[in-house]
Protein backbone atom coordinates (compact mmCIF):
# COMPACT_ATOMS: atom_id res chain seq x y z
CA UNK A 1 0.00 0.00 0.00
CA UNK A 2 2.92 2.49 0.65
CA UNK A 3 4.31 1.78 -2.41
CA UNK A 4 1.32 2.54 -4.43
CA UNK A 5 1.06 5.76 -2.38
CA UNK A 6 4.84 7.24 -2.78
CA UNK A 7 4.13 6.35 -7.16
CA UNK A 8 1.04 8.18 -7.03
CA UNK A 9 3.00 10.93 -5.41
CA UNK A 10 5.81 10.67 -7.60
CA UNK A 11 3.30 10.72 -10.79
CA UNK A 12 1.62 13.60 -10.07
CA UNK A 13 4.50 15.51 -8.98
CA UNK A 14 5.80 14.29 -12.66
CA UNK A 15 2.40 16.01 -14.15
CA UNK A 16 2.23 19.00 -12.39
CA UNK A 17 6.12 19.83 -13.52
CA UNK A 18 5.11 18.96 -17.31
CA UNK A 19 1.94 20.81 -17.39
CA UNK A 20 4.40 24.07 -15.87
CA UNK A 21 6.55 23.69 -18.52
CA UNK A 22 3.96 23.31 -20.94
CA UNK A 23 2.05 26.54 -19.75
CA UNK A 24 5.37 28.56 -19.35
CA UNK A 25 6.32 27.10 -23.05
CA UNK A 26 3.58 28.18 -24.49
CA UNK A 27 3.54 31.79 -22.65
CA UNK A 28 6.85 32.28 -23.67
CA UNK A 29 5.99 31.37 -27.71
CA UNK A 30 2.82 33.49 -27.57
CA UNK A 31 5.11 36.47 -26.05
CA UNK A 32 7.25 36.24 -28.81
CA UNK A 33 4.96 36.20 -31.85
CA UNK A 34 3.39 39.56 -30.68
CA UNK A 35 6.77 41.05 -29.94
CA UNK A 36 7.28 39.91 -33.65
CA UNK A 37 3.82 41.76 -34.18
CA UNK A 38 4.63 44.62 -32.72
CA UNK A 39 7.83 44.97 -34.78
CA UNK A 40 5.39 44.50 -38.25
CA UNK A 41 2.74 46.90 -36.88
CA UNK A 42 5.13 49.78 -36.33
CA UNK A 43 7.10 49.04 -39.52
CA UNK A 44 3.54 49.72 -41.96
CA UNK A 45 2.62 52.15 -40.05
CA UNK A 46 5.62 54.73 -41.52
CA UNK A 47 4.64 55.92 -44.45
CA UNK A 48 6.97 56.93 -47.84
CA UNK A 49 5.36 59.32 -50.41
CA UNK A 50 2.33 57.99 -49.97
CA UNK A 51 3.34 54.29 -50.05
CA UNK A 52 3.60 52.09 -47.68
CA UNK A 53 7.07 51.37 -46.73
CA UNK A 54 7.62 47.53 -45.60
CA UNK A 55 10.21 45.50 -44.48
CA UNK A 56 10.64 41.80 -44.30
CA UNK A 57 9.99 40.69 -40.62
CA UNK A 58 11.29 43.91 -39.52
CA UNK A 59 14.13 43.87 -42.01
CA UNK A 60 15.44 46.32 -44.48
CA UNK A 61 17.88 47.25 -46.94
CA UNK A 62 21.24 45.60 -46.18
CA UNK A 63 19.47 44.07 -42.83
CA UNK A 64 18.05 41.55 -44.90
CA UNK A 65 21.36 40.30 -46.94
CA UNK A 66 23.25 40.41 -43.78
CA UNK A 67 20.83 38.41 -41.73
CA UNK A 68 20.37 36.13 -44.13
CA UNK A 69 24.04 35.51 -45.28
CA UNK A 70 25.11 35.84 -41.31
CA UNK A 71 24.45 33.13 -38.79
CA UNK A 72 21.29 33.49 -37.24
CA UNK A 73 20.02 31.45 -34.39
CA UNK A 74 16.55 31.63 -35.98
CA UNK A 75 16.12 28.96 -38.22
CA UNK A 76 12.54 29.64 -39.01
CA UNK A 77 12.66 33.16 -39.20
CA UNK A 78 15.58 32.95 -41.73
CA UNK A 79 13.55 30.51 -44.23
CA UNK A 80 11.06 32.72 -44.09
CA UNK A 81 12.86 35.73 -45.08
CA UNK A 82 14.02 33.78 -47.63
CA UNK A 83 11.05 32.59 -49.22
CA UNK A 84 10.02 36.35 -49.54
CA UNK A 85 12.99 37.15 -50.36
CA UNK A 86 13.68 35.75 -53.60
CA UNK A 87 10.61 37.83 -54.87
CA UNK A 88 12.30 40.72 -53.74
CA UNK A 89 15.37 39.80 -55.69
CA UNK A 90 13.69 38.92 -58.45
CA UNK A 91 11.72 42.34 -59.09
CA UNK A 92 14.98 44.59 -57.92
CA UNK A 93 17.38 42.40 -60.35
CA UNK A 94 14.44 42.99 -63.20
CA UNK A 95 15.26 46.75 -62.65
CA UNK A 96 18.98 47.43 -63.06
CA UNK A 97 18.94 45.14 -65.85
CA UNK A 98 15.77 47.47 -67.58
CA UNK A 99 18.13 50.26 -66.54
CA UNK A 100 21.19 49.00 -68.12
CA UNK A 101 18.87 48.20 -71.06
CA UNK A 102 17.36 51.68 -71.35
CA UNK A 103 20.80 53.61 -70.67
CA UNK A 104 22.09 50.97 -73.43
CA UNK A 105 19.51 52.64 -76.07
CA UNK A 106 19.76 56.41 -74.69
CA UNK A 107 23.58 56.07 -75.54
CA UNK A 108 24.52 56.78 -71.68
CA UNK A 109 26.11 55.26 -69.01
CA UNK A 110 25.38 55.42 -65.41
CA UNK A 111 25.58 54.03 -62.34
CA UNK A 112 23.26 51.46 -60.80
CA UNK A 113 22.34 51.57 -57.05
CA UNK A 114 22.88 48.51 -55.06
CA UNK A 115 19.69 49.54 -52.64
CA UNK A 116 16.25 49.85 -54.49
CA UNK A 117 12.81 50.67 -53.26
CA UNK A 118 10.70 47.65 -54.94
CA UNK A 119 7.10 46.98 -55.28
CA UNK A 120 6.18 43.46 -53.58
CA UNK A 121 3.53 42.25 -51.15
CA UNK A 122 1.32 45.55 -51.76
CA UNK A 123 4.27 47.66 -50.14
CA UNK A 124 7.57 49.13 -51.02
CA UNK A 125 10.03 47.12 -49.66
CA UNK A 126 14.10 47.98 -49.50
CA UNK A 127 16.42 45.85 -51.51
CA UNK A 128 19.86 45.48 -51.53
CA UNK A 129 22.94 43.59 -52.78
CA UNK A 130 26.42 44.09 -53.23
CA UNK A 131 27.49 46.20 -55.75
CA UNK A 132 29.26 43.82 -57.75
CA UNK A 133 26.27 42.26 -58.74
CA UNK A 134 24.76 45.67 -59.54
CA UNK A 135 27.05 46.44 -62.10
CA UNK A 136 26.87 42.72 -63.54
CA UNK A 137 23.77 43.13 -64.03
CA UNK A 138 23.55 46.41 -65.09
CA UNK A 139 26.26 45.31 -67.88
CA UNK A 140 23.55 42.07 -69.00
CA UNK A 141 20.93 44.65 -69.18
CA UNK A 142 23.22 47.14 -71.78
CA UNK A 143 23.75 43.95 -73.64
CA UNK A 144 20.01 43.21 -73.99
CA UNK A 145 20.06 46.11 -77.06
CA UNK A 146 19.70 43.77 -79.80
CA UNK A 147 16.63 42.36 -81.85
CA UNK A 148 14.48 39.69 -80.63
CA UNK A 149 15.59 37.66 -83.76
CA UNK A 150 19.10 37.47 -82.13
CA UNK A 151 19.35 34.29 -81.08
CA UNK A 152 22.62 33.91 -80.29
CA UNK A 153 22.59 37.19 -78.25
CA UNK A 154 19.88 36.30 -76.47
CA UNK A 155 21.42 32.75 -75.59
CA UNK A 156 25.03 34.41 -74.44
CA UNK A 157 22.48 36.85 -72.37
CA UNK A 158 20.61 33.76 -70.65
CA UNK A 159 23.93 31.97 -69.64
CA UNK A 160 25.76 35.35 -68.39
CA UNK A 161 22.51 35.59 -66.37
CA UNK A 162 22.58 32.07 -65.72
CA UNK A 163 26.43 32.52 -63.94
CA UNK A 164 25.48 35.60 -62.42
CA UNK A 165 22.25 34.63 -60.24
CA UNK A 166 24.23 30.91 -59.67
CA UNK A 167 26.83 32.97 -57.52
CA UNK A 168 23.93 35.46 -55.84
CA UNK A 169 21.80 32.06 -55.20
CA UNK A 170 24.73 30.51 -53.82
CA UNK A 171 25.76 33.31 -51.51
CA UNK A 172 22.68 34.16 -49.99
CA UNK A 173 21.96 29.71 -49.52
CA UNK A 174 18.48 30.25 -51.38
CA UNK A 175 17.30 27.43 -52.43
CA UNK A 176 15.57 28.20 -55.86
CA UNK A 177 15.58 26.51 -59.53
CA UNK A 178 18.23 28.85 -61.11
CA UNK A 179 16.75 28.42 -64.46
CA UNK A 180 13.18 29.14 -63.72
CA UNK A 181 14.57 32.33 -61.69
CA UNK A 182 16.01 33.32 -64.90
CA UNK A 183 13.22 32.59 -66.95
CA UNK A 184 11.04 34.76 -65.34
CA UNK A 185 13.54 37.60 -65.22
CA UNK A 186 13.92 37.26 -69.29
CA UNK A 187 10.10 36.78 -69.48
CA UNK A 188 9.47 40.26 -67.44
CA UNK A 189 12.24 42.20 -69.62
CA UNK A 190 11.00 40.29 -73.57
CA UNK A 191 8.41 43.38 -74.25
CA UNK A 192 11.60 45.90 -73.52
CA UNK A 193 13.86 44.02 -75.39
CA UNK A 194 11.05 43.43 -78.19
CA UNK A 195 10.20 46.98 -78.49
CA UNK A 196 13.93 47.68 -79.39
CA UNK A 197 13.30 51.29 -81.82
Amino acid sequence: MNLTQDTLGFLLISSMAFLFLLIFASIYYLWKKTEELEKKTKSHSKRKGGAVTGDLLGLTGKEIWDFVVGEAEDVERVKEVKQRLVFVLQRHVEMILEQGLHDSRSGRISSPSSEASVGVFGEEITSWIPDSYSREFYEIGRSLNFSAEEDDLMREARLSLNEIVSSLVKELHLEIKIEAFVDRLIGALEPSIESKP
